[in-house]
């Protein structure tokens, strides 16, 4: 488990590789690396991996 501003966060990998769903919020450079961490993964197994903008909408109390 790992600490953030947002309350704890707890990883699960489904090693059964079906119906796998991830969503990370990262920098630009650190989905550059992601992508190419797994795409040996989706060489393997096929799949996809979509990659979108995003815009952190910030509440205020």
């Amino acid at each position: 488990m790992d600490g953030c501003s947002r309350g704890t966060t707890r990883g699960r990998v489904s090693y059964d590789l079906e119906n796998v769903y991830l969503t990370i919020a990262c920098s630009e450079s650190q989905a550059a690396e992601l992508i190419e961490a797994i795409r040996p993964s989706l060489k393997k197994f096929g799949g996809m991996c979509l990659v979108s903008d995003t815009m952190w909408v910030i509440h205020e109390a």
